[in-house]
């Protein structure tokens, strides 16, 4: 991922309503990237999507 299209899913990301958990790991990959630590703020933002993708999976398995 190039560093410009990491800084618009950070900012994607930043928009969404998370919840709290979630959108904690979405500030520190902004702050980490604010920072100059691209590959940390990046691994972070795919942290945010695995952690997205459970919390939908987990409201799928309720709703069976």
């Amino acid at each position: 991922m190039s560093s410009r299209e990491l800084e618009d899913e950070i900012v994607r990301l930043q928009k969404l309503t998370l919840p709290p958990h979630v959108a904690e790991v979405a500030e520190e990959a902004a702050q980490v990237f604010a920072d100059g630590r691209e590959m940390e703020a990046e691994a972070l933002v795919e942290k945010v999507s695995a952690l997205l993708r459970l919390e939908e999976a987990g409201k799928e398995a309720v709703s069976y």
